[in-house]
């Protein structure tokens, strides 16, 4: 794999909109989750972060998930500075992957099949419902008219979506790609994490402990990447490798290790084997809450630490005797991280990123 540079970020999560909620929500560490009517603890993204009408006025029939999408992949070109109207603008690609999809609208759809039949649904809810709906409105709000991909997984989607960013890269197909992940929280995920996995109902998920049924609090949000293989454009370094297997144990010449724990990938003990004890490790998944996409969130955390030479301190702490634990925000020389998560069949995948 050729290096992909990043030129820009764009970030929604639980805490708002933009890479400077996100940088200081890594020096602040944990927050209480927001608690719905029923009780139930999520991190879910503030109503007021998805109030901008200047991008809302191009997607006004757009559902909440695409809205996300949309809303993050914008602050990407916005913060690489680039200005799409002096390219070529079927020069840049889009890919966004997701684990399940608008799936709040499509329960919509279904639920106003049996209540007024199908004659009677929105011919708008159902196109919204579609997978690459989000694609599609992030490519007409930037009015890009390259290659359009969502890649759905439920386990490295956002690692597959990096890959196919690079294929595109390489063939010379396209100048950049903007690549990111989507996902949201709706009342019947809540729901079914709550019936089939262990909720932290302190609000506090465990990362780093290895649990056989870790502690989950579900999240939700969006993450975009603007890539390409100019190195002259690079603002927060570059993806370097990426390897998807099923017995290695990494990189030993990083300077810091971002496991991902969603908890919703089952048992979390294969980490006990994987990491070397030498090297600092953190996981920031307690800040955003739990989603299967949200890889894109430490590569996030991982490019702000090589642009701010800075290791943030990995909140919510437990059993620092397994590893070598990154438990204090302190500067220091970060030339390579490396991002790890893995599936519920004990798969790996192993993300390098370099300053």
């Amino acid at each position: 794999m050729k290096p992909v540079f990043i030129e820009g970020i764009g970030i929604i999560f639980t805490r708002g909109r933009g890479l400077n909620k996100f940088e200081q929500a890594l020096k602040d560490g944990w927050d209480e989750p927001t608690v719905s009517a029923d009780g139930r603890k999520a991190y879910r993204v503030p109503k007021d972060a998805l109030i901008d009408y200047n991008i809302l006025k191009k997607v006004r029939r757009s559902d909440r998930f695409s809205r996300l999408a949309v809303f993050a992949a914008c602050d990407a070109i916005h913060d690489s500075d680039l200005d799409i109207a002096d390219l070529d603008q079927s020069s840049i690609g889009i890919i966004i992957a997701t684990a399940f999809g608008p799936h709040a609208t499509i329960f919509k759809v279904l639920d106003d099949i049996i209540d007024y039949g199908e004659k009677k649904v929105s011919p708008t809810t159902f196109a919204n419902s579609i997978h690459n709906a989000a694609a599609s409105y992030v490519a007409s709000a930037l009015g890009c008219t390259g290659p359009v991909m969502t890649t759905t997984q439920f386990y490295f989607s956002f690692q597959q979506a990096l890959l196919l960013a690079s294929s595109w890269l390489n063939e010379g197909r396209l100048k950049k790609v903007l690549v990111g992940i989507v996902d949201e929280c709706s009342p019947a995920m809540e729901y079914i994490c709550e019936e089939k996995l262990s909720v932290a109902h302190n609000g506090k998920m465990s990362p780093l402990s290895c649990l056989k049924r870790p502690k989950f609090v579900p999240g939700e949000g969006s993450a975009f990447f603007l890539v390409s293989q100019d190195s002259r454009k690079k603002k927060y370094g570059a993806f370097t490798e990426i390897d998807i297997t099923g017995n290695s144990h990494g990189w030993t010449d990083v300077d810091l290790s971002i496991i991902g724990t969603n908890a919703m990938g089952g048992s979390e003990e294969v980490y006990k084997d994987i990491l070397n004890k030498g090297i600092p490790v953190a996981a920031y998944s307690s800040i955003y809450g739990g989603f299967m996409t949200g890889n894109a969130f430490e590569c996030a955390a991982a490019a702000l630490m090589l642009k701010n030479q800075t290791q943030y301190a990995s909140p919510n702490v437990d059993r620092t005797e397994l590893w070598n634990v990154a438990d204090k925000s302190k500067e220091r020389e970060l030339n390579q991280i490396q991002c790890i998560s893995h599936n519920n069949t004990q798969k790996l995948v192993f993300i390098k990123m370099t300053k």
